[in-house]
Formats: structure tokens, sequence, C-alpha cells
């Protein structure tokens, strides 16, 4: 493409200027330090943010607590078993001691 073609298409942008426009705040660019660091925050994406941050608080919060009963039932659930076979447990040695001594009483007897 020749200089005079890339001119015809640059007009077409309204433009044949193949220069760069002066930027007067270069300084600025090249010396991030000393911007100013006030910021401007927009109420609405706070606003959305926050909402945000206390929904996903709340569904840990939630989330932990479900978890805690469900641990308690376990807890429950397993204290009652165990109890449950301890009792079977006992009642199966006290009934393997009373054969033992009718047994016995058979014996002597004889």
């Amino acid at each position: 493409m020749t200089n005079r073609q890339e001119e015809n298409d640059l007009s077409k942008f309204g433009t044949t200027d193949l220069s760069f426009e002066e930027v007067g705040h270069v300084h600025g660019e090249l010396n991030p330090g000393n911007i100013s660091k006030d910021f401007h925050v927009d109420p609405v994406s706070s606003q959305i943010a926050s909402s945000k941050e206390l929904q996903e608080a709340k569904r840990k919060t939630d989330a932990k607590e479900r978890e805690k009963k469900r641990n308690e039932k376990k807890d429950d659930v397993h204290t009652l078993k165990s109890a449950i076979i301890i009792s079977g447990m006992t009642v199966a040695v006290i009934g393997v001691i009373f054969a033992v001594a009718k047994n016995l009483e058979r014996i002597k007897s004889k």
C-alpha cells in the first residue's frame, strides 16, 4: 500500500493525520505515586458488593449450624446405640451366669 492509499483509507474515518495526539498528563501516567488516592465510590456497586458479602456470610453460618445439628443428632444416635449394645451384653452375661449356676446345681444334686 502506498501513502496515498493509506490517506484515502484514513479519510473514511474523518482523519488523514498519522501523528499521535499530545497527551497532557504523561507525567502523571509515568509517575503513579503522585496521583491522588481518593477514589469515588459508586454507592450502588458498594451496596451490591456488601449485600453479596452478607449473603455469603449468612450462607456459611447456616451451613455450619446445619452441620452442628447433624453432628449432635449423630452423637445422640451413637450414644443410644452404645447403650443398647451394652445393655444387651449385660443381659447375655447374666443369662450365661444363671445357666452355669443352674448346671452346677444339677451336678451337685446328682
